[in-house]
């Protein structure tokens, strides 16, 4: 099958007509969906013929679900979340897309190397023999190497390049995508650099690869920092939505409130919800409290030494809004001794994730450490250059990543001294479908790692 693609160079893109379609088809619908692979370009909303489509307000790394959409011509601008949809980062005319075309729209690029480009991945959802699925990977790292994709010990592909990059020996350029049929089992999947194979970038251990699914995997980030994202499709009933400005992407219709103690040298606490006692408890340090729901509003919160009143609060009240789907964690930092005890609040991402992924944040709450690197014992970088709160401009301390499921040698190390490892986490084994909080504090040891199931949509 030959994937086309789009390369367009941002604000310079001369209107021209593009055609997809897509051989047996499952139904004649029309299907698009947008991704945000670009590192630098911050978040971002996808609108289609002028009007905001359902990924709005879309971070790095994330991939949006499919879209059902009236086959015909479209337009697509990708504008900075917050900004006008007539002042756009990139803007495609002239998309025609026919009755049964499965698209995936990635941003990659730099904005600021004004390298920003939509691609466009003609997926095929055509029917599968009976017991296979399928298996697709996106190379999405500008100035990346070719890699190599290897299943069980062998090459399933090779020569995966970013879009437009020579990848064979005569020097096609290639869209970056690739795909193929496996059959439904558990397989070890590597990805390796094409000319130094014993080089790994990313391992992939024990991947369920489940019948009549579809599997995307992506290759992002940077030199640097690679990550890989996933998501599933059920090709027996492909979950798709309908373009509406009020619709929402998230069917949790309440709010989740928990409290953590990291705060060194401070005694335990009690927290105040509207000056009444929280079912929390008394907390001492180094405990992470589990969520609790409350009804979208405003709060008010406090902290009292434990067994005091809320007259006696030594911290707050802090005014609290809380949405239907919000996710906070209210962390205890700073020190009684210097005066910087304060409740910083962290909002989680607890929107839904791809079946094999699970959900990595890291929390940096060690007033006296620099920033930190979190990567694994072979050097890949997870997350980059995590600050102590407000120690980097109006920095929150917090970050995440999504990951295929698997075991992971894990380490935290300072980014000014990276050859010292602060943390070191062996053999840790991330499941499918959890949220894992990994926050950095000083205590012995030098952490608290708990992890919340993320709930499954309705």
């Amino acid at each position: 099958m030959r994937f086309l693609a789009i390369l367009l160079a941002a604000m310079s893109f001369a209107p021209a007509s593009f055609v997809f379609a897509q051989q047996n088809p499952i139904n004649n619908d029309a299907h698009v969906r947008f991704a945000h692979f670009s590192p630098d370009a911050g978040p971002v909303d996808f609108y289609l013929n002028g009007a905001p489509s359902l990924t709005v307000n879309t971070q790095f790394a994330a991939i949006g679900a499919w879209q059902t959409v009236t086959p015909g011509t479209y337009s697509v601008a990708v504008v900075a979340t917050g900004n006008a949809p007539d002042t756009p980062l990139l803007q495609v005319t002239g998309l025609v897309v026919e009755a049964g075309a499965w698209l995936t729209l990635p941003l990659i690029g730099s904005r600021q190397r004004e390298t920003l480009q939509l691609q466009t991945l003609v997926e095929d959802y055509s029917e599968l023999p009976i017991g296979e699925a399928r298996f697709s990977l996106f190379h999405a790292i500008e100035g990346g190497p070719a890699v190599d994709v290897i299943v069980n010990g062998d090459a399933l592909f090779q020569l995966v390049n970013y879009p437009g990059s020579a990848s064979s020996a005569d020097e096609t350029p290639n869209d970056g995508f690739v795909s193929s049929r496996l059959v439904g089992s558990n397989y070890n999947l590597q990805i390796t650099i094409n000319d130094s194979p014993e080089t790994v970038l990313i391992d992939l251990d024990e991947v369920r690869i489940t019948p009549n699914t579809d599997y995307f995997f992506a290759l992002i980030g940077t030199t640097e920092s690679i990550q890989v994202v996933s998501a599933t499709t059920d090709l027996a009933q492909p979950a798709t939505v309908t373009p509406s400005p009020s619709a929402s992407s998230s069917n949790d219709d309440g709010a989740h409130l928990r409290v953590a103690h990291f705060s060194s040298g401070t005694p335990e606490i009690d927290v105040y919800i509207n000056g009444e006692l929280s079912e929390f408890g008394s907390l001492g340090f180094s405990e992470i409290t589990s969520f609790i729901d409350l009804e979208p509003g405003t709060y008010s919160l406090a902290i009292a030494p434990a067994g005091r009143t809320f007259a006696e609060a030594v911290i707050g009240p802090i005014e609290l809004t809380l949405e239907a789907g919000d996710w906070f964690t209210g962390a205890l930092i700073g020190t009684l001794t210097n005066n910087t005890l304060s409740l910083h609040l962290l909002e989680e991402d607890f929107s839904p994730l791809a079946e094999t992924d699970t959900r990595l944040s890291v929390f940096h709450g060690f007033p006296t450490i620099d920033a930190i690197d979190v990567r694994l014992s072979d050097g890949t970088l997870l997350l980059q250059l995590l600050a102590y709160p407000g120690a980097q401009g109006n920095n929150d301390g917090l970050s995440s990543i999504d990951l295929p499921l698997g075991t992971y040698d894990i380490q935290i190390v300072e980014a000014s001294n990276p050859e010292e490892v602060l943390i070191e986490l062996r053999g840790t084994r991330l499941l499918a479908g959890r949220h894992y909080f990994l926050a950095v504090i000083r205590a012995e040891p030098p952490y608290v790692f708990t992890f919340t199931e993320i709930p499954l949509p309705e």
